[in-house]
């Protein structure tokens, strides 16, 4: 079996770096919460529906991921351990 890996992209940034060709947001930290609260839905959602079997890493991009409070970062890391059986 092939082993596969999922991606995580956190959008939020600082400031949009002129290099940069990733989907990123600026100056909206406001939507954090929500965002760390759909994406641990989503995972949880696709452990329902596939199997974790095969999973051999957890990548998260952005964007900034670490833009997010620590507890957002925890809650996401936690569904991820919980849903997808996987040490992170």
């Amino acid at each position: 079996m092939k082993s596969l890996g999922l991606y995580a992209h956190f959008p939020f940034c600082p400031c949009r770096c002129p290099y940069c060709g990733f989907t990123v947001v600026t100056g909206k930290d406001d939507l954090h919460e929500r965002y760390a609260t759909a994406l641990c839905n989503e995972l949880e959602a696709i452990a329902r529906l596939a199997p974790a079997e095969g999973l051999a890493s957890v990548f998260f991009g952005g964007g900034t991921p670490t833009r997010l409070e620590p507890r957002l970062l925890e809650r996401v890391l936690t569904t991820v351990r919980a849903s997808l059986g996987i040490a992170v």
